[in-house]
């Protein structure tokens, strides 16, 4: 029932956004009502409740949400509510290839709602990461490995906060080690990603020059990849490591140093233009090989497909840059490029919002 009504909703704002028809995408937003009255009896009926077509709902819905974004709870509602769907599912109910593939396409946002959230995500446990899999191992890409990582880490960013809450220096001076060797583990699991990576996409990227104007230019030269899966994983590798030196320097503080967990990698892999592991300078040097491949990622082939792919990335070079800088001028106005062009009005309000919280050094 609810099906229908939200891919009604869904496709009329974004027909009326793209093509500038205010008319269309006001009837989206009637649309959109009647989608979640007819979302929340399907909700009720315990013989629909837990199938794909009301996950397929609540997916239109969020989508709608990142379209329209009228607020963050808008979409992180919804994104909370297809998590719970699916947790309640359970790991064995996405074996299938249409199951699985629903929750290959959640996997992202209900990770990065309970980031923002800083809450543990359910995703993390290790049946999550397997049982979907375990009848075609071999459709579990390098991207969804990615993934694997990203639902951990905000079990790491609770644990960050709770830490700040013990009140002896003892269980705080404790707990702090063993979160510090979690986030070490996870930045060495990171590092053997990106050399396996490597490896097995040999020549796959290479630096040329940029076609933008001079004067929108983030650099001279920018990234060209084989395809579009290349280039959204490097940028979500380049977006993970980011939040992983932000744990690092927040938990360990300056004692931390990326750099040595590399040291182990093997030495005859061939980087090319980009960073090896534990090589970037700083990390605006890691902010800025995701800033080099937007060219490439909003192509006009490209364009809607990259878009998407490019907000959770963006957002997070957005925020290793002083505010006022060049490079943060250019990456705001990157973000509300996607608005403009791709109808996910998200992108506008991701720079205004991404600024990290200031937290003291526990």
């Amino acid at each position: 029932m609810s099906g229908q009504k939200s891919v009604q909703a869904l496709g009329a704002l974004y027909f009326g956004r793209i093509h500038r028809q205010d008319e269309i995408a006001s009837r989206g937003h009637k649309l959109y009502g009647q989608a979640l009255i007819a979302l929340n009896w399907d909700l009720q009926d315990g013989k629909t409740a837990w199938s794909i077509s009301v996950i397929k709902s609540a997916m239109a819905l969020e989508l709608y949400e990142l379209i329209a974004f009228r607020s963050h709870n808008g979409w992180m509602k919804h994104a909370g509510g297809v998590g719970r769907l699916i947790e309640l599912r359970g790991p064995w109910r996405h074996q299938s290839v249409m199951d699985r593939f629903l929750l290959e396409g959640n996997r992202v946002t209900i990770a990065l709602e309970c980031l923002i959230q800083r809450k543990r995500c359910f995703l993390e446990h290790p049946d999550w990461k397997n049982i979907p899999w375990s009848l075609d191992p071999e459709s579990k890409t390098s991207l969804h490995y990615l993934h694997d990582q990203l639902c951990d880490i905000p079990g790491l960013v609770e644990d960050t906060a709770s830490l700040q809450k013990l009140a002896s220096d003892c269980d705080k001076d404790y707990q702090r080690l063993v979160l510090s060797q979690k986030i070490l583990d996870q930045l060495k699991t990171l590092y053997e990603w990106r050399a396996s990576w490597a490896r097995q996409n040999p020549d796959s990227w290479h630096e040329i020059p940029s076609s933008d104007p001079p004067e929108e230019q983030i650099r001279p030269t920018v990234f060209r990849f084989r395809d579009l899966t290349i280039a959204n994983e490097v940028t979500f590798y380049n977006a993970l490591l980011l939040l992983l030196h932000r744990l690092g320097n927040q938990v360990i503080g300056s004692s931390f140093d990326a750099s040595t967990l590399a040291l182990d990698l093997p030495a005859d892999i061939v980087y090319g233009p980009l960073y090896a592991p534990g090589v970037a300078p700083n990390i605006q040097e890691i902010g800025m090989e995701i800033c080099r491949s937007v060219e490439y990622q909003l192509g006009e082939e490209r364009a809607n497909a990259g878009a998407f792919f490019l907000l959770f990335p963006l957002a997070m070079a957005y925020q290793v840059y002083c505010p006022g800088s060049r490079e943060s001028a250019w990456l705001g106005g990157m973000m509300n490029k996607i608005a403009d062009d791709s109808g996910f009005e998200v992108g506008r309000h991701l720079w205004e919002t991404s600024r990290p919280r200031k937290s003291a050094r526990m």
